[in-house]
């Protein structure tokens, strides 16, 4: 496994003053929060600058903003009809693969990547992605394009050792989708500011600002996920990150024996509390702990701590 030198803190972390205990319940967006996708960033004159070069090739363009109509409709046409096709590829890495899906032609599997810079990133993370990943492992190469073209990816090899190699991979998917859903919608606001055609249709967000959700198995997981998102987004400000330490970490002065297997004590050293769920936002230049569901862009939470907070609204 590759190495990773520590970073050194030299972010401001803004911790607020004592308030209510956090209400870990899925609530509707404040009017405030509506607007904070920085509407006004990357706009000069009422047009939006974009540091990166659109590419029909990109998966994110691909899936989210030109979808073939006919491969969309002949795969619905496939699914209804219970017709799906599955194949079996073999892998020196993994071993057996299998694939499936509607029966249609689709396009050729993207080649595996030699390093993370080949991967259709946004400019902004390519330098931070790289020096998380100076070298993809053989599993990363085999792992990467499929999720990177967002196929729904299922992988049950995960081991205490590989454990790492894997979040890293996932923070940058997330991190990367994140990064372009938000500035399609900065730029489709620019447009719509400058066109008042009324039969402009622009569909590039939901009813509700959440674009992302992991789900883990434990308190310390959690932050070991954001501590990777946090050295990919290197942000100015982190709100409350203190509180989330105090909240979600703990440090096991003695630990488990080494008479317990190896995944046992990744699993559960640490904070190994199964019931939890966390907001996150992000806006230019801070990460912001804690804010309400609705207004994140990242949801973490363990699967009972999701349950409850569904059961509760309910």
């Amino acid at each position: 496994m590759q190495h990773i030198e520590p970073v050194v803190q030299t972010d401001s972390v803004i911790d607020e003053p004592e308030e209510e205990e956090y209400e870990e319940e899925v609530e509707a967006v404040e009017p405030e929060d509506e607007q904070d996708h920085d509407v006004t960033e990357g706009v000069v004159d009422g047009d939006f600058v974009d540091d990166d070069e659109e590419d029909s090739g990109d998966p994110f363009e691909i899936h989210f903003d030109h979808p073939d109509e006919a491969e969309v409709t002949g795969r619905l046409k496939k699914v209804k009809a219970g017709t799906l096709q599955a194949k079996q590829i073999k892998s020196d890495v993994i071993g057996k693969l299998s694939e499936a899906g509607p029966a249609v032609e689709t396009a050729a599997a993207a080649p595996k990547l030699s390093t993370i810079k080949s991967a259709k990133l946004k400019k902004r993370l390519v330098d931070p992605a790289t020096s998380l990943l100076p070298k993809l492992t053989s599993l990363q190469k085999e792992l990467a394009p499929g999720i990177l073209e967002y196929k729904d990816v299922l992988f049950s090899g995960r081991t205490s050792e590989n454990a790492e190699d894997l979040r890293r991979l996932a923070c940058v998917h997330a991190l990367n989708h994140l990064y372009k859903t938000r500035d399609r919608i900065i730029k489709n606001t620019s447009k719509l500011a400058r066109d008042d055609t009324a039969d402009l249709e622009l569909r590039d967000q939901g009813f509700t600002r959440p674009k992302v959700l992991i789900l883990l198995e434990t308190r310390q997981m959690c932050v070991k996920y954001m501590d990777a998102i946090t050295k990919l987004s290197a942000p100015e400000q982190q709100e409350n990150r203190k509180r989330f330490q105090d909240t979600f970490s703990r440090t096991d002065p003695e630990g488990f024996g080494q008479d317990k297997p190896a995944d046992f004590r990744e699993l559960f050293e640490g904070n190994d509390d199964n019931e939890f769920r966390i907001g996150v936002k992000f806006t230019r230049k801070t990460i912001k702990y804690y804010s309400q569901f609705y207004a994140s862009d990242i949801i973490i939470a363990s699967p009972l701590g999701l349950r409850r907070a569904m059961k509760d609204h309910e």
